[in-house]
């Protein structure tokens, strides 16, 4: 049955242990001789080559091998892992655009493609897409906690909360010193070139809290922005839930399930891109476990609903 499927499809995509489909005689091998044009996707923790290929992985595994918590976290603490499950949510994003790729090859050459995706080498690429190395070099600590590397870019607490500040060109911090009436960090010889920010970010730092430190954070943003100033709040996930802004986009909607009827309580992730500026039609929630049972065994496979109920009873499907 399995073959039969794999005849009539374009992509197959599995996340099994590496091997594992292989050893039931449905790996890429198999497959490709009853569909050779056929695009192939594992995803896995580590690959399907290389020393931890075998490894067991999920998320915060993946998080500690990649070197990602080694570069979040404050400065004197523990790596950090970051707070939702990136590994987990940002390789399949890597494996779509692949898979996109290989059908578009496809179109072309008549050819398949069997597409290895692994989640850590998906982190760790990303990772160092930043010029990490020049850091590590020059003796920069890569954990800065909420502040970044390249000098006094980062979270400066009011009253009330804090807010996050982009001071890194020369243009953006004269723009920061003119906002907080102090004109005079502009020609500082500390503070006049961003190297100089940068070899003195904690004194820089401190100029800016100082300053900062009694307003609400209403009040330093009103001011940040009357300057033109690269800023934002810190907002709790409590405010983005309840803002309209992602609604209306529908980045954020209802929480939908295929075996209800009506929403279920919670918040259901949308898709953030606009299309010709309208979000995509609003599509059915998770299936439940065998709902398409019937659609896809006897539409493509030609089974009878006799056929598919005995499957059924021999817990084959």
């Amino acid at each position: 049955m399995f073959l039969e499927l794999a005849k009539q499809s374009d992509v197959l995509l599995e996340n099994l242990a590496p091997g594992s489909l292989k050893k039931i005689g449905l790996g890429y091998e198999d497959i490709t001789k009853v569909n050779p044009q056929i695009v192939y996707c594992s995803i896995s923790g580590y690959g399907q080559t290389g020393p931890y290929a075998a490894k067991p992985a999920h998320d915060p595994q993946i998080q500690g091998m990649s070197g990602l918590m080694d570069i979040n976290g404050d400065p004197d603490g523990d790596p950090t892992r970051v707070g939702f499950y990136i590994g987990d949510l940002v390789t399949p994003i890597f494996a779509c655009y692949s898979i996109l790729g290989a059908l578009r090859n496809r179109d072309l050459t008549g050819e398949g493609k069997y597409l290895d995706v692994s989640m850590m080498d998906t982190l760790t690429a990303l990772m160092f897409m930043e010029n990490l190395e020049e850091d590590m070099d020059s003796g920069v600590p890569l954990r800065t906690g909420n502040n970044s590397r390249g000098g006094p870019t980062g979270l400066y607490q009011g009253s009330d909360g804090g807010v996050i500040i982009t001071a890194a060109s020369d243009d953006q911090w004269n723009r920061l010193a003119k906002a907080l009436d102090a004109e005079s960090l502009i020609n500082d010889d500390r503070y006049n070139e961003f190297q100089k920010r940068v070899d003195n970010v904690e004194s820089a730092r401190h100029e800016i809290q100082s300053r900062v430190s009694n307003m609400t954070r209403d009040e330093m943003l009103s001011l940040l922005e009357q300057h033109d100033v690269p800023c934002s709040p810190v907002r709790t996930a409590q405010e983005v839930m309840h803002d309209q802004h992602f609604s209306n986009r529908g980045s954020l909607g209802e929480l939908l399930h295929a075996g209800m009827d009506s929403p279920v309580e919670g918040i259901g992730s949308g898709f953030p891109v606009l299309f010709d500026g309208e979000a995509l039609p609003q599509v059915p929630g998770a299936p439940t476990l065998g709902m398409h049972n019937e659609e896809i065994l006897g539409t493509l496979l030609g089974l009878s609903s006799e056929d598919i109920q005995d499957l059924i009873n021999k817990k084959i499907v």
